[in-house]
């Protein structure tokens, strides 16, 4: 019987052998696929964001209007890429030694890179602004001199010459006509020492600046340039790359080597059931089904029971030319933390079912896979555009503005999709559906070369619920922060400024709520809100205030009617207020802006530029704008009393400003040297934390 009694034992260690084998071999194989995984993409997303950066560099050194802020948005992007890859324990394993080795050095080629590519833009923007100035100056000097006088006739057709030889060094990139242009301007320079009429003179001094700022920068521009396209960061990168695949290789026969010797010992403990158990046929085909089970369970999406991204994988190759449609439900994350996972689980469930079922008939020959939360992709045969359309057109009528219902809760929801036929076919139509999701129109897009773009971050819900209820309890209120005068050192006016009230002691700036309400859609009532007090607080002061307002509410009817009914109420003290129009949102429709600034100022309103020199600049559009001010961005004043480059961006700024009889606005002003340095430029009004601090109310 003792004897009876071990064998049992040792059939039951051998079962326990086995499965414990078997479940550790599945752990450690997903983990391992896991790590590999995270790291290619996140190496080959900073690729992508590499190539997309040197692109985007050569965008803004030949279009004249350019938006930096998705360059240093691009840099943003590889930085975090960098810093998780820095942190991530499997690349820093005892297996991938040499390719964190690399990747360091790859880091410290990005940070000379970054640094080169900041420089680069102000070199870009100085040239730029100089580039379209002398152009203007030329027609100014046309006009002021007599041509019919032979010395000042030689003077307008040097000043062609000068014209005709920046256009060549630009269009160019040819540093080879510096040379000439210098021998210009020592001619323009001897020309302008003997005039003697005023306004001529100046003239030729305003040339002769933006002719040396060409001159003296064009040589580092076209040096910074060059080591943009070629910079050695990108080589670094490859061979990181190319030493992690080495490595990830032998790393896999190793894996393999234990996987054998898990699936050897595994076989073992096996037969040692079979033969205690006398080779039982019912046992061998429960066998049978655990390991089909196992199998399947690699290539299967465990809760939809659709094929997972190995699956995905498998069966590309079985496409002659596949053709992806991805999508997934907008603000997904949203679903989850309002009803819950479970909630959120079910909805995933019905669009599979829905997939198998309805999609099925239509499309019998697709393939549907679940590539990851709520990410869904259907690979096909592609026929054409015109079929490729059909089946993004079936896909929106199944699940776009569609309600699921589970447990008794009703769920709206809205998709995108992103569909490719191009070779690297999942990321190609991953960066279609971000295209999609970041569009304000269109519900879907198909990929080409264009659509390489930044990712959207998605809000925070606790922010919009928090936001709703300060609307709800009147809890948004405005604080006043001076704006002085810098020649008499008096307060002028005052900028309205947002701030959620939490408690007596805790007031939130719009830092911490403005990116969710735009998310939301509600932004213009924390406008209107403020506008309304703001007029209010003006009836009773009868001081001046600026008000802020973006470009989307301005082109948004009914945003923009609220505010000129709102002026109307308000018809006494409409003069008192300036409406501050942010430049570092693109402005889409210049039509309307205009409108929009005609409307305002039949009501006695003023209109300035708000954070000039943070966005496009587009001089010619601001001049037809007709505005009153133009506030300088904060990130230009901060350190003009120690950074060259920010100062001559500043004193282009001014000469612009007084050539349009605009006045200017320095804020940021933090400090006395940064005060005294605006102060010797010229700036006419001031605004900062030096000079005064937003407060709940005016100064008395």
């Amino acid at each position: 019987m003792k004897r009876l009694y071990l064998k049992i034992a040792a059939v039951f260690m051998a079962a326990a052998l086995g499965m414990g084998l078997l479940y550790y071999q599945q752990i450690f194989l997903k983990k391992n696929f896991q790590n590999e995984t995270r790291i290619e993409n996140e190496l080959q997303s900073i690729q992508r964001d590499l190539i997309s950066l040197q692109y985007l560099a050569l965008q803004a050194s030949y279009f004249l209007y350019f938006n930096n802020d998705t360059i240093y948005k691009k840099i943003k992007s590889i930085k975090e890429s960098i810093s998780k890859l820095k942190n991530d324990p499997a690349l820093q394993s005892s297996s991938f030694l040499i390719s964190a080795k690399k990747f360091g050095i790859f880091e410290q080629e990005f940070n000379l890179f970054q640094k080169i590519i900041t420089e680069f833009l102000t070199l870009n923007a100085s040239i730029k602004n100089s580039t379209v100035y002398l152009p203007t100056l030329g027609l100014k000097i046309f006009e002021t001199f007599d041509s019919s006088d032979t010395h000042q006739y030689e003077i307008n057709k040097l000043f062609a010459k000068i014209n005709a030889r920046v256009f060549l060094t630009k269009s160019a990139l040819d540093s080879g006509f510096v040379e000439e242009l210098k021998e210009y301007h020592n001619r323009l320079q001897k020309i302008e020492s003997n005039v003697t009429k005023d306004k001529q003179k100046k003239l030729l001094q305003t040339a002769l600046r933006h002719l040396d700022i060409f001159i003296n920068y064009f040589p580092y521009f076209q040096k910074d340039l060059h080591y943009i396209i070629n910079s050695p960061s990108m080589d670094a990168l490859f061979k990181t790359i190319k030493s992690y695949n080495s490595e990830a290789a032998k790393n896999h026969e190793s894996i393999n080597t234990f996987s054998q010797l898990f699936l050897l010992l595994y076989l073992i403990s096996i037969l040692v059931v079979l033969y205690f158990i006398f080779h039982s046929e019912k046992e061998n085909i429960k066998l049978r089904k655990i390991q089909e089970a196992l199998k399947k369970s690699l290539i299967t999406d465990t809760l939809t029971e659709l094929g997972n991204r190995e699956s995905y994988k498998n069966d590309r190759h079985n496409f002659k030319h596949p053709a992806m449609v991805l999508f997934n439900i907008d603000k997904f994350k949203h679903v989850n933390e309002f009803y819950g996972g479970e909630i959120g689980d079910a909805i995933l469930k019905q669009i599979a079912e829905r997939l198998k079922n309805n999609f099925a008939e239509k499309f019998p020959e697709s393939k549907f896979y679940r590539l990851g939360g709520d990410d869904f992709a259907i690979v096909f045969e592609y026929v054409s555009t015109s079929h490729l359309e059909k089946v993004i057109h079936t896909v929106l009528d199944l699940f776009n503005n569609q309600t699921f219902i589970t447990k008794g809760i009703s769920v709206d929801i809205t998709i995108s999709a992103g569909a490719s036929y191009a070779s690297k076919l999942f990321e190609t139509a991953d960066m279609a559906l971000k295209h999609a999701k970041q569009s304000k129109r269109e519900r879907y897009a198909i990929y080409n070369p264009r659509l390489d773009a930044s990712e959207k971050i998605a809000k925070n819900i606790k922010e919009l619920k928090q936001l709703n209820q300060a609307i709800d309890n009147d809890a948004i209120i405005p604080y006043f922060q001076p704006i002085f005068d810098l020649q008499t050192n008096k307060v002028v006016k005052y900028e309205s400024l947002a701030r959620l009230k939490i408690s007596e002691k805790e007031v939130l700036t719009p830092y911490h709520f403005l990116n969710a309400a735009k998310e939301a859609k509600i932004s213009s009532i924390i406008t209107s809100i403020i506008l309304e007090k703001t007029l209010k607080k003006a009836q009773e002061s009868r001081e001046s205030f600026s008000v802020n307002i973006s470009p989307d509410e301005i082109e948004n009817p009914d945003e923009a009617n609220m505010i000129l009914s709102m002026l109307s109420q308000y018809k006494d003290v409409s003069n008192l207020i300036t409406f501050e129009i942010l430049e570092s949102e693109e402005i889409e429709d210049y039509d309307v802006l205009l409108d929009f600034v005609k409307d305002v100022k039949k009501y006695g309103c003023k209109v300035a530029i708000d954070d000039f020199g943070s966005g496009y600049s587009n001089f010619e559009k601001l001049l037809k704008m007709d505005i009153d001010l133009l506030k300088i961005d904060g990130t230009l004043i901060k350190d003009i009393d120690h950074d060259k480059h920010a100062e001559m961006v500043v004193t282009t700024i001014r000469d612009f400003a007084k050539s349009a009889k605009v006045q200017t606005v320095a804020e940021y002003i933090h400090s006395k040297d940064v005060l005294e340095k605006v102060k010797s430029l010229g700036i006419e009004l001031g605004q900062g934390f030096y000079l005064g601090k937003p407060k709940p109310d005016i100064i008395t």
